[in-house]
């Protein structure tokens, strides 16, 4: 039978977890960094290993997989009019 162990944390604010650069390309925040530093000491955890057999925990891209679809991408925004009739600033 298995345990588990829930990661959880509160994040206050999206560039915490994800920012982007000039050209667009997603940033790890703060955030991001902590839940994969977590994330490698718990599946190192020797009664978790078995659960993470044959994944390379020193890959970035692999565990930045396992939570990059927490945030969707950023949209352009879109000017919609105000109950004024004007638009929203």
């Amino acid at each position: 039978m298995y345990e588990y162990e829930v990661v959880s944390f509160f994040i206050d604010a999206v560039d915490r977890y994800r920012k982007y650069d000039d050209e667009g390309n997603p940033v790890k925040g703060d955030c991001a960094r902590m839940f994969e530093e977590e994330y490698r000491r718990l599946a190192r955890h020797p009664d978790h290993r078995t659960l993470f057999e044959g994944m390379d925990l020193d890959d970035g891209e692999s565990i930045g997989a396992v939570h990059d679809g927490y945030f969707t991408p950023p949209r352009p925004c879109r000017e919609r009019p105000s109950a004024r009739g004007g638009p929203v600033a």
